[in-house]
């Protein structure tokens, strides 16, 4: 999607089964009773060739994904549009009685002290009303102004990649997402089960520095919002709102690892910090391979106090200037109007060169140099710093890098070319020596030799 602006087939097949839309069957039809192994509708159950994903569903699911309007089940029900505050106002006249419990009418009455009238009734009822001059809390609803945000694809379920229910149910969903994408680097590193990697390394040399800005957001929720609601909320559910719960669960359902363990914090630059770390780490030797990343959640009290910073960008003024969603996240521009808040997690796989080779994991990348620094952009607290700069200061002392000298970058450039042009010139003339006959099949194979070489 981002080197062409489209989805290939196979991102739109895997899209469709991540957000549910299709799922594969190896066995007997519910509705025709006959064998089939294949994709079918996940609703009606129809078969779905390969070839018909994408023109059937890809509206929907560019629709659905990536930076979009938000959509509220993603976000236990948060809708900008009408978000719900309490306001207190004091009652003006006299009001009718209701019943309560005993102990909510005493609650009641401590509350307002001599503006609430609670009795006793018959058969143990206790009846309650407010006086004028009682306080009380009313919910309004508002209208935000931060509409747009980088959510998970419509209908992501953490039991559909088989984390049971009861798990799902216990942790909260930046939990899930870590134990989804933890297991997607791991697969990706070639590495289908985390206990193959204690066939070449010990236990204490695995590690894990993944990060959050927030931590268990809608942990945070239930227990500021729901026990102020007097909503029931579990009695364990402190612990998911801690950064370093992510990791811990991560080691415990998957890794089983006795390494470094550095969580770290860092809002949006949680997953650059985590790398960073992770790097220092395995070059410290304390560790041969980490975990690394970030994961946080997208929340209402999060897009509230972001969007009061004026640090998150303005949906209405975007909409106002011309702009899509898609248009409104643009972190390298001189335009930009704030970061884009988002939900998931990224993670990835690192090892020292020596691991990798030893484990025979796939290379897909060397780093070379991380850093992390301030540059007063923005509206937090990134201040003061100069940003890339400190990572390219020059030492004091010695003899200056002959990098820095425009002539010597040169020399070796031309060099460089001059070696690959004596190549080139080499390879066909030897191919020329090989053909007689360039009209031959050995001419054709020759020419086509020919153009490889000059590519």
């Amino acid at each position: 999607m981002e080197a062409y602006g489209e989805f290939s087939l196979e991102g739109c097949i895997e899209l469709a089964w991540v957000m549910g839309l299709i799922k594969h069957v190896n066995g007997t039809l519910n509705a025709t009773g006959s064998a089939y192994t294949g994709w079918v509708d996940a609703k009606t159950e129809e078969p779905v060739r390969d070839v018909d994903v994408k023109p059937r569903y890809e509206e929907y699911i560019l629709a659905h994904t990536g930076i979009r309007l938000i959509e509220p089940e993603l976000s236990a029900g948060y809708n900008p549009n009408g978000r719900s505050i309490l306001r207190e106002i004091q009652i003006e006249h006299d009001m009718e009685p209701f019943e309560a419990s005993g102990e909510d009418a005493q609650a009641f009455k401590s509350t307002n002290g001599e503006n609430v009238d609670i009795w006793e009734g018959d058969g143990g009822s206790w009846s309650v009303r407010f006086r004028k001059g009682a306080l009380i809390r009313v919910p309004m609803a508002l209208r935000g102004d931060r509409l747009v945000a980088g959510q998970i694809p419509t209908g992501w379920s953490p039991t559909r990649y088989g984390i049971p229910e009861d798990v799902a149910k216990q942790v909260d969903p930046v939990t899930c997402y870590t134990l989804v994408a933890t297991v997607e680097a791991l697969v990706r590193s070639g590495i289908t089960d985390p206990y193959e990697l204690y066939q070449y390394f010990h236990v204490s040399e695995v590690g894990n520095t993944t990060g959050s800005g927030i931590g268990g957001g809608s942990s945070l929720q239930r227990i500021f919002k729901h026990r102020a609601l007097d909503i029931e909320v579990r009695s364990d559910i402190l612990q998911e709102t801690f950064i370093s719960t992510v990791q811990a669960w991560v080691n415990m359902l998957l890794m089983s690892s006795s390494g470094p363990v550095k969580p770290l914090v860092g809002a949006c630059a949680t997953g650059v910090l985590s790398i960073d770390v992770a790097i220092e780490t395995i070059q410290s030797g304390k560790a041969r391979v980490m975990l690394a990343g970030g994961v946080d959640e997208f929340f209402e009290e999060s897009s509230i106090e972001f969007a009061s910073m004026g640090a998150t960008s303005n949906s209405l003024d975007e909409f106002a200037k011309g702009r899509a969603p898609s248009e409104m996240c643009r972190p390298c521009t001189s335009t930009r109007n704030g970061f884009m808040e988002g939900q998931g997690a990224g993670i990835v796989t690192l090892m020292s060169a020596s691991a990798a080779i030893e484990f025979g994991a796939p290379i897909y990348g060397i780093i070379a140099m991380s850093g992390t620094a301030t540059d007063k952009q923005g509206r937090s607290v990134p201040a003061p710093g100069k940003g890339v700069l400190t990572s390219t200061r020059e030492t004091s002392g010695g003899l200056p890098s002959r990098l820095l000298n425009i002539g010597y970058r040169r020399r070796q450039l031309e060099r460089q070319l001059a070696s690959l042009d004596a190549w080139k010139q080499e390879e066909l003339a030897e191919l020329a020596d090989m053909v007689d006959n360039p009209s031959d099949s050995a001419g054709h194979s020759a020419r086509s030799y020919a153009k490889q070489i000059e590519g």
